[in-house]
């Protein structure tokens, strides 16, 4: 069971409590209809067709689809005091201290549905105990509780550096002090090379608590998630090299200040000093209205990295590095050095590739190998990728606007992936394979939509397998637990859709289902490469990748999937 489930016992007293107080009529209302569509075509494929799901299943259905986060939808909170009686939608109305609710019952009922709800917390659980419901659809805290006990893990010393990490190193240092017009580059390495480590290794090799970068070394990522791996790897890597010295007799006087910097928190005290750590959105924000303090942060920062480069050429990054001053006319005024990390320096346009070059100044930090991913394999530093192409047996003919998008975007549109997400033969089949996958293997899916995602985790828990799914929809907070229980081991299959390409590291996944076709190779080696970690980076000897093989006609020889193949073979990299 996962941490954002329920215990058998809260499930059961669950199903009771909402049978007994929602209608079928109610519950069909409130699930959705493509989702639950496609979970009972898929189920039903080969026997008797029946459109609608037997009202036994309604409320166990959207338990397996929402847990313990069911009541988080306001409109079946709604729903649920329609059925309260005049004593407990009084009692509700009450709670903030209203003596009386408005005049009419409705009114009522819409207010109380309304009121902020963050899981977990006083409102929630007050709901749940006056409707007789269990206290688990409250829902479980937004990380703010801090837990009875916890448990200090020993101290686990990272392992060193490789020698490739090493020499990468010396150059992110040298970089970082050569003179202005050359204090820039963009360090790359494959998907689960070890980027991030070798530039954190680097930079806090020569912090001296503020004396070297300036006041704050800034951090600019992507996404919160982005932005947390890059606080841990800082937290890991100071804690360790502290250690070391220790151990060798010489101590570190100065502590390290980590500050995140995204979402609604705040910038540092300019006072302060450290490293920090910030989305690209909360800057672009933030710097469209500068303040006095902001202007007099942005003055204090000596050292500027940017998590996933290849980004840094987009609208938003160029106005924060005008307000950063990096954006100048001749190389020789650049005055704040700034390292790029990516794995891709090469994708877009030539005209594209030639920006980002000239914005990192043409310096490309790479390992001296002729291939890469070959030595890179041999050294058990990535993991062997094995193919596994699942013919589906389906064709999908693509519309006048479909293919004049393909042509533009060089991509099929959302119309064409969602109209493939919904066939439930495919998914069916999809499901099959699924169930065959061994039981201890974490198994990542990215799938055709977010209906398509949220259905193949559903039928995989209606199966019996530990599965949950994540995508833009998902709250941050329980995005965040999902991919947690799955890092640990509490959930075998994470389903996804347009979130888990970058930003995210679990070294032991197994198996990559990529269930949505691409013919961007750029996307699908970001897909594939979730499970690239090999074993000498903590990861595993090899990672299988199940392709699903549609016939698209007016697509052919754009699958991206049979064109990494190739590039693989030519590369003598397969």
């Amino acid at each position: 069971m996962t941490i954002s489930d329920f215990t058998p016992e809260d499930r059961c007293a669950a199903v009771t409590a909402i049978e007994r107080r929602l209608k079928p009529a109610d519950l069909r209302a409130v699930i959705p209809p493509r989702v639950a569509k496609m979970v009972i075509n898929a189920e039903r494929q080969g026997r008797l067709y029946d459109p609608r799901m037997p009202e036994a299943q309604l409320v166990p259905f959207l338990l397996d689809l929402h847990g313990p986060e069911l009541l988080r939808d306001a409109s079946i909170r709604e729903r649920l005091l329609g059925s309260a009686t005049d004593a407990e939608l009084k009692e509700l109305f009450a709670y903030n201290g209203d003596a009386a609710p408005p005049r009419g019952r409705k009114a009522a009922e819409r207010i109380i549905a309304n009121r902020r709800w963050h899981p977990g917390k006083s409102w929630p659980a007050f709901f749940v105990k006056t409707l007789g419901l269990p206290l688990a659809l409250g829902g479980s805290p937004d990380g703010g509780a801090m837990p009875a006990f916890e448990d200090i893990d020993p101290y686990v010393p990272l392992p060193p550096l490789h020698d490739y990490q090493e020499l990468l190193s010396r150059e992110v240092v040298e970089t970082l002090s050569a003179p202005p017009g050359h204090n820039r580059a963009i360090l790359s390495l494959p998907t689960g090379a070890g980027k991030t480590r070798t530039v954190v290794h680097a930079v806090m090799s020569e912090y001296h608590g503020g004396k070297r970068f300036g006041q704050f070394m800034l951090w600019i990522a992507q996404s919160d998630e982005l932005c947390e791996q890059a606080l841990v790897s800082f937290r890991e890597v100071w804690t360790d090299m502290c250690v070391r010295s220790s151990l060798s007799g010489q101590i570190r006087g100065e502590s390290l200040r980590l500050f995140r910097m995204w979402s609604t928190r705040p910038y540092p005290d300019p006072c302060e000093h450290g490293v920090v750590i910030a989305s690209i959105q909360k800057l672009d924000n933030m710097f469209r209205s500068p303040s006095a303090d902001v202007s007099d942060f942005i003055d204090r920062i000596g050292l500027v990295i940017i998590d996933e480069a290849h980004h840094a050429i987009a609208s938003s990054y160029t106005g924060v590095f005008r307000s950063l001053g990096l954006v100048v006319k001749r190389p020789e005024d650049s005055v704040r050095p700034m390292i790029g990390l990516t794995a891709t320096p090469y994708r877009g346009s030539e005209a594209e590739r030639g920006q980002l070059r000239r914005r990192f100044f043409d310096r490309l930090l790479i390992p001296g190998w002729d291939n890469p991913m070959t030595t890179l394999r041999e050294m058990g530093i990535l993991a062997r990728m094995s193919t596994e192409p699942l013919a589906t047996g389906r064709t999908y003919c693509l519309t006048d606007a479909e293919i004049e998008k393909v042509t533009q975007f060089k991509d099929l549109p959302s119309s064409a992936l969602t109209r493939i997400g919904d066939d439930h033969t495919r998914n069916a089949m999809i499901l099959q394979r699924l169930l065959a996958i061994e039981p201890d293997w974490p198994v990542l899916l990215f799938g055709c939509s977010v209906e398509h995602a949220t259905s193949l985790a559903l039928l995989l828990r209606r199966a019996g397998r530990l599965a949950a799914v994540v995508t833009g929809d998902t709250p941050r907070a329980l995005r965040r637990q999902r991919i947690e229980d799955f890092r640990e081991g509490r959930l075998q299959f994470l389903c996804n859709f347009g979130v888990l390409t970058t930003g995210f590291d679990a070294p032991k996944v197994r198996a990559v289902v990529v269930a949505r076709p691409t013919s961007s190779v750029l996307l699908y080696e970001q897909m594939v490469g979730r499970g690239m970690r090999g074993r000498m980076n903590g990861g595993t000897d090899e990672c299988l990748v199940i392709d699903m093989v549609d016939a698209i006609p007016q697509f052919g020889g754009l699958m991206s999937y049979q064109r990494y193949a190739d590039m693989w073979a030519k590369k003598g990299q397969a």
